[in-house]
């Protein structure tokens, strides 16, 4: 969105959807609500669960570089 905002020529440069000219927060907030509510329900109705502690998280995350496919 920096590119918008910077661009010297006023309206040369637009978000739109639908051909419908929007605010630059409309793309972010479309894309994090439903983002937040689908991870929330699954959360709830347990589809989101990992078996790994926090202790794993704590040995792993400072080693993803290291990891694999």
């Amino acid at each position: 969105m920096q590119c918008v905002e910077a661009c010297p020529v006023k309206d040369t440069l637009n978000m739109t959807v639908a051909n419908k000219k929007v605010n630059k927060w409309f793309v972010l907030v479309a894309f994090l609500v439903p983002f937040i509510l689908v991870v929330g329900f699954a959360k709830i109705t347990g589809h989101w669960n990992t078996i790994l502690s926090y202790e794993d998280w704590k040995q792993l995350i400072p080693d993803a570089n290291n990891i694999g496919h």
